[in-house]
């Protein structure tokens, strides 16, 4: 088909000129469309806003009724959280009185004066000098009691007390008549003469203790007590029939507090404190062989500051040769963990809401059993009047050899061998809930003192 000339030439000019056509046409097409699109949006969103405004006057018609008609439901919240607390007191003071048979203080301290004065110790009171001299004098004698409970041979100094010697086991009285065959020799336990000395050593002192040392050390004892008379009545109750031998024949170690608390978790080779490693390059072979040098401190910090210093480490008196301390609290330091094992500082424990009710001592027992006794000696933890919550248990940790800290393994006795094919290692970790006093007042708030309203 053929275009006439005149079409043609109009042709041309529209596509010479579309640009300017279309820029004329779309603004025209496109205006009818949003101003449809704009209404319509409008209408939405005043219909939405009146729905919102709706429903806040219907929530303000209701609170803002005086007097409110909820108000008896605001009184029985009031009557239950009474209730409830009323409740946590009497809890607290069950658990409380339920330990007071652990709270015992030994009377070689002096019935007359030194319990009377402890038994009225007010919190945060302290103890006279002559009391403090005379819990010096004796605590190293009450640690060296312990093994006797455990039913082994005391090795916490050189030569062995004999009152405090492992107690002799009566034969039978059947033994004697005509025709009876004695019992097995008994075979008794042992516990690492190291692992005793470390102990023992930790209650020695050269200068009289503080009030709060003398505190934190005898609940140290108690709960270590408790664990050796469980540990000893186990292994009386489970002794074998016919061999006469212990199911826990070896302690490594015995730990409760500061010691327990320090130690690596789970064997994972750092401190709870979680302290940052440092790489030694003779340790470390390549390491930063292919790193630049580190930058000078100087050169990160801005112009007219310093480098700020390391924080003090929190350390505990008593447990740190050549360190002393005139603060109390100091002795409190890294004794306690809070619900996920985490060593407390001594205002960490102030100011936990947990700590208030309890305390938690933790604990680690390393020792050699007979794994066909190891459920039983789990159950007589958790059985225990004494709160023990055991939360690692570790079979043969390390190379799993029998033999531990240089002591003979399981199945040596001074050279006779014996029979024990189903001993293992075990490692046993967790926390002793000791209930604090109902009567002791909150710990005062930490930080500086709310701003007062004008």
């Amino acid at each position: 088909m053929e275009i006439p000339d005149n079409v043609r030439q109009t042709l041309a000019a529209v596509a010479r000129y579309h640009f300017w056509i279309l820029a004329v046409l779309v603004p025209v097409c496109m205006m009818p469309v949003l101003s449809m699109g704009s209404a319509a949006l409008t209408a939405r969103i005043a219909e939405q806003r009146q729905k919102i405004r709706s429903t806040l006057g219907q929530i303000d018609s209701v609170t803002n009724v005086r007097p409110h008609p909820n108000a008896e439901w605001a009184t029985a919240i009031d009557e239950e959280s009474t209730r409830i607390a009323a409740e946590t007191q009497a809890e607290w003071r069950r658990l409380w009185e339920s330990q007071a048979t652990l709270r015992t203080w030994p009377d070689d301290l002096g019935v007359d004066d030194f319990l009377p004065a402890v038994a009225g110790l007010a919190p945060g009171g302290k103890l006279e000098r002559k009391y403090l001299q005379r819990y010096q004098k004796l605590a190293p004698r009450f640690v060296r009691g312990l093994p006797a409970r455990l039913g082994v041979t005391e090795a916490m100094v050189e030569a062995a007390a004999p009152e405090a010697a492992a107690p002799e086991v009566a034969a039978p009285r059947d033994v004697d008549r005509p025709g009876t065959v004695p019992p097995p020799a008994v075979v008794a336990a042992t516990w690492n003469p190291a692992d005793q000395k470390r102990l023992y050593e930790s209650f020695v002192w050269d200068v009289p203790p503080t009030t709060t040392q003398v505190l934190v050390a005898q609940e140290e004892l108690w709960v270590l007590g408790a664990f050796c008379d469980l540990i000893g009545q186990f292994n009386d109750r489970n002794r074998a029939a016919e061999s006469r031998e212990l199911p826990i024949s070896l302690i490594n170690e015995l730990a409760v507090g500061y010691r327990a608390a320090l130690d690596p978790p789970g064997g994972l080779g750092e401190s709870r404190l979680r302290k940052p490693k440092i790489f030694d390059p003779e340790e470390e072979p390549g390491f930063g062989e292919d790193l630049p040098p580190p930058p000078d401190a100087a050169e990160l910090m801005p112009p007219g500051e310093l480098p700020a210093e390391p924080p003090e480490p929190v350390v505990n008196p008593r447990f740190t040769p050549g360190s002393k301390s005139r603060n109390e609290d100091d002795y409190r330091n890294l004794i306690y963990v809070d619900f996920a094992s985490k060593p407390l500082t001594a205002a960490e424990l102030a100011a936990a809401p947990d700590a208030r009710m309890v305390h938690l001592v933790p604990f680690v027992f390393k020792g050699v059993i007979d794994q066909r006794r190891l459920d039983a000696l789990l159950v007589s933890f958790a059985a225990s009047s004494l709160p023990i919550d055991v939360r690692e248990v570790r079979i043969n940790p390390g190379a799993g050899s029998g033999a531990v800290a240089g002591l003979p393994g399981p199945g040596s006795d001074g050279g006779t061998v014996r029979s024990r094919p189903y001993d293992v290692v075990v490692e046993l970790r967790g926390t002793v809930a000791l209930a604090t006093s109902p009567e002791t007042p909150p710990a005062p708030p930490v930080g500086p003192p709310p701003e007062q309203a004008p």
